[in-house]
Order: C-alpha cells, then sequence, then structure tokens
C-alpha cells in the first residue's frame, strides 16, 4: 500500500507543479500581449482543468489494476474519457459527467457562469476518491 501510495502522490506531484508552471508561463505571456479584461475567472477555468487532469491520473491507476498491459492501460483511460465525452452529446445528464469541465473556457468569455459546473466538479471529486480507494485497494491485493 506504501508502494502505491507514494507512486500516485509522486504522480499527482508532477502533475500539479507542471500544469501550474504551464498555466503561469502561459497567463503571463497573455497578460503582456493582449488586453485581458474581459476575461472573468481564468483561476477557475484553469482549475477545472487541472482537476480534470486529476481524474484521469485516477483512472490510469484504477486501469492500472485492471489491466496487464499499459496499451490496455490507455485504452480503458481512453475509452472511458471517450464514452464520458460521447455521452455529453446528451443535454440531460452532460452536466454531471467530467468531461463537462472542457467546456469551462465559457466563464472566461461570460457565456457561463461559475454554477453551471458545479454538478460536474461534485461528481468528479467523488469520482476520484472511489477511483483511488479502488486502485489501492486492488494494487493491495494484486499478486505481484
Amino acid at each position: 500500500m506504501e508502494n502505491t501510495r507514494r507512486k500516485k502522490i509522486m504522480v499527482l506531484i508532477v502533475w500539479t507543479v507542471f500544469f501550474w508552471l504551464m498555466y503561469g508561463i502561459t497567463f503571463g505571456y497573455n497578460q503582456y500581449f493582449w488586453d485581458q479584461s474581459k476575461i472573468e475567472h481564468p483561476l477557475f477555468a484553469a482549475g477545472c482543468f487541472y482537476i480534470l487532469g486529476v481524474w484521469l491520473v485516477s483512472l490510469i491507476f484504477l486501469s492500472s489494476v485492471l489491466a496487464r498491459t499499459n496499451t490496455a492501460v490507455l485504452g480503458m483511460t481512453g475509452g472511458v474519457f471517450l464514452i464520458s465525452y460521447l455521452l455529453g452529446m446528451y443535454h440531460g445528464i452532460s452536466k454531471y459527467l467530467p468531461t463537462e469541465l472542457l467546456g469551462v473556457t465559457n466563464v472566461l468569455t461570460k457565456s457561463a457562469e461559475i454554477k453551471d459546473y458545479q454538478a460536474s466538479l461534485i461528481v468528479i471529486t467523488f469520482l476520484i476518491l472511489i477511483q483511488t480507494i479502488a486502485a489501492v485497494t486492488g494494487f493491495n491485493k494484486k499478486a505481484l
């Protein structure tokens, strides 16, 4: 369990450092070159993309428990993401899907509000917790 936890923490640290480094560089040069007065809630939008990445990391860890090869892990992760994306085309359930966060850039241009993404953020947080617990439990039970 300790080894699994260390791997997950290390991947999340790398994801966090490089995501926010990339965000800082991008935000900085956008501030320098273009007028940003019409942009609202840039940190919220970035945070949603960050959370989406954490969900994908958790999904990769869970897929690693369920699959034996790297190709299968990538296929499962991509498949779940694709299914979530395609289900997002149905407006009745789209606001509850993790991939709904891909549209968070609409908040920047004021064509959507933060509250439009609350349901998706709650669901994705729950999925991250469930997937992490399942992955750690699966790694512990898996015979190496």
